[in-house]
């Protein structure tokens, strides 16, 4: 799940540069092994923040699509 805090109006989640979930709500993203970067962007399309994680899982897991 992914879910900001704070002055978040009008704020949507990205990873590895797609849209993910509707403004300003929690997201429930379905990990995915691989890299990825996760950004919360706001109503300007100005990053706010980003992390970079790694999800380790098991071969034959579908890939995240971009």
């Amino acid at each position: 799940m992914l879910e900001a805090s704070g002055p978040t109006a009008g704020a949507r989640f990205t990873v590895d540069g797609q849209p993910v979930g509707p403004e300003g709500g929690l997201v429930v993203w379905p990990p995915v092994p691989g890299r990825h970067v996760v950004a919360l962007v706001d109503a300007d399309d100005r990053e706010v923040d980003r992390v970079q994680m790694e999800v380790r899982g098991p071969a034959g897991v579908r890939a995240f699509r971009k």
